[in-house]
């Protein structure tokens, strides 16, 4: 019972720096395009 649970215990900490190293994907969005759109569709205000 103490080697099963060690062994668990073991597993556990071998699976948790994969967890850590999970990541919020970069996304680059034109910035242009949907500034123009909302502007064409008078979502956003002409400030200049």
């Amino acid at each position: 019972m103490k080697a099963k649970h060690l062994g668990m215990c073991a597993l556990l900490l071998m699976a948790m720096p994969v967890a850590g190293m999970a990541a919020d994907p970069v996304v680059h969005l034109p910035f242009e395009q949907a500034l123009a759109a909302g502007l064409k569709r008078s979502k956003l205000a002409n400030v200049e």
